[in-house]
């Protein structure tokens, strides 16, 4: 079981855009043409909704993990930036802008 090996089933292919594959050791990633101009659009949207979380640990914590999914879309960490939508929309609710960045990153939807 662990001697697996595939063999010719991705010689000269091209995998573009959203896919997804299947096996014991995955490592997915989105690196396409991210539309980086759209997505800090979204983080600003966010960052106005955060701001008007009346809670103020509430609020710090989307602050903080509003950082943190920055950081994980500039090292394109899908597994990260997947689990801090999900952690953000807990929060905000099904605010549009999540959406978009999963949208333009080729991820799943938090919702």
């Amino acid at each position: 079981m662990n001697n697996r090996e595939i063999k010719g089933s991705f010689n000269n292919s091209s995998l573009n855009g959203n896919f997804n594959i299947q096996s014991d050791n995955n490592n997915n990633e989105f690196n396409g043409n991210i539309d980086s101009e759209k997505i800090e659009l979204a983080f600003s949207d966010l960052l106005e909704n955060i701001q008007k979380i009346p809670d103020e640990d509430e609020r710090d914590q989307a602050e903080t993990n509003l950082e943190s999914l920055r950081q994980a879309v500039d090292n394109h960490d899908s597994e990260k930036t997947s689990k801090l939508l999900r952690l953000l929309g807990k929060t905000l609710g099904n605010v549009a802008s999540l959406a978009t960045i999963a949208s333009a990153l080729g991820i799943p939807s938090p919702f």
